[in-house]
């Protein structure tokens, strides 16, 4: 089954917003109806108990009637927002499982049940893939290395998933790692891919201009069909990452 790497139709900004509009709403249309309840009470406490005529038109009748229809519209009300919001929340909890909150792309879980799946793959057809892991870090005012910021490596994981093909993965890993799984079988389309990663991040390091230099990290791996856990293949590809010779972008020749 091919991984699909387009940004998710879903934006969690809008449906959380709508969320926590909703719960609001349904506390607030709560309050009131609890409010109206008290009134209808206090209302209708002085004609105990006798009781309103029910076929009186009078003022007392007729207040009484709106008061309790307004309850129950509340009520009502209430409850529409309460399962709307309800609904919503379980789109966010479905989507965050899938994906990582902060860049948009698939979360780290994912990623290992992709590279589960195409380990398996791996086995039946007698064939290897490789497994990127990237790091970019920027250099602060002070001269030190940092990482990127939420948006700037939301930004970076965007260029680099439309530098890729369909069927790679794209996922965050860490908040400063970002893991690529191509199952291409050609070398030639694999050093195609790293060159792809590298450049789009040239290509975001240049587009910021703020004139200080970036350190990128970045290995690929082949994994053939002996290895068999997903979490032993991240670790030696990070434990070569670490070891790696960074890349310096220098922003200062973007012109």
């Amino acid at each position: 089954m091919p991984a699909a790497n387009k940004p998710p139709l879903l934006k969690p900004g809008d449906v959380t917003a709508s969320y926590l509009s909703d719960l609001k709403l349904s506390r607030l249309s709560r309050f009131a109806f609890f409010l109206v309840s008290g009134l209808f009470l206090a209302w209708v406490a002085p004609y105990l108990p006798s009781g309103l005529d029910p076929n009186s038109y009078a003022g007392p009748t007729t207040l009484s009637l709106m008061l309790s229809i307004l309850a129950v519209s509340l009520a009502a009300l209430s409850m529409v927002y309460f399962l709307r919001a309800a609904r919503q929340r379980e789109v966010l909890l479905a989507w965050s499982a899938l994906f990582d909150e902060s860049t948009g792309l698939h979360n780290r879980q994912y990623f290992l049940d992709r590279l589960d799946l195409e380990i398996a793959r791996a086995t039946i057809d007698n064939h290897s893939f490789r497994v990127f892991l990237l790091q970019a870090q920027r250099q602060d005012k002070d001269g030190e290395f940092v990482r990127l910021d939420r948006d700037e490596l939301a930004e970076v994981a965007a260029g680099i998933r439309a530098a890729l093909s369909a069927r790679d993965t794209l996922a965050a890993l860490r908040p400063d790692e970002l893991a690529v799984l191509s199952p291409t079988l050609l070398p030639a389309l694999l050093e195609h891919t790293e060159e792809k990663l590298l450049g789009a991040l040239r290509s975001m390091a240049h587009r910021k201009g703020d004139a200080h230099p970036w350190r990128i990290r970045l290995v690929g791996n082949d994994v053939s069909r002996e290895m068999s856990d997903p979490d032993r293949v991240i670790d030696d590809v990070r434990s070569q990452l670490q070891a790696a010779q960074p890349i310096i972008i220098d922003t200062a020749d973007a012109a």
